[in-house]
């Protein structure tokens, strides 16, 4: 198993995957271009510092993708934050929503409470009056 290191030169693994030249000296994936290349050495001398530029590229977007993710998962997180602080004022509205219809139907209930007794009050004194009329 080979690991992957400093060590191992890509073009050669490149060309030794591919089979290296065919009988009609082609490097497939090359087209013609690959009949101008005569062996992996060479291939590599040509290239590396193509591929060391594109590596370095390479790793500059990776840092730069990176940095993206972790930004965008501090907003998700601050956004996230929002969200529950405002699903907590919300359930705290909710229960004192429910508070205030309880102490508002108990307030009716007492006040209907005193309104029957006021009736009755009435009721008795009105009996009174007419018992005193009619005397």
């Amino acid at each position: 198993m080979i690991l992957w290191n400093d060590e191992i030169d890509e073009d050669k693994l490149f060309y030794d995957v591919v089979g290296g030249h065919d009988r009609k000296k082609r490097l497939h994936g090359f087209g013609s271009y690959g009949k101008g290349i005569r062996s992996s050495k060479a291939f590599s001398e040509i290239h590396r510092e193509q591929y060391e530029d594109n590596n370095a590229e390479t790793k500059v977007e990776i840092e730069n993708l990176k940095k993206l993710v972790e930004t965008q998962r501090e907003q998700y997180e601050d956004i996230q934050q929002k969200y529950e602080d405002v699903q907590q004022k919300y359930e705290d509205a909710q229960k004192k929503n429910v508070e205030f219809r309880q102490k508002n139907m108990d307030v009716q209930a007492k006040f209907e409470q005193q309104l029957a007794q006021a009736t009755n009050v009435i009721n008795t004194l009105s009996e009174q009056v007419k018992t005193f009329i009619k005397q």
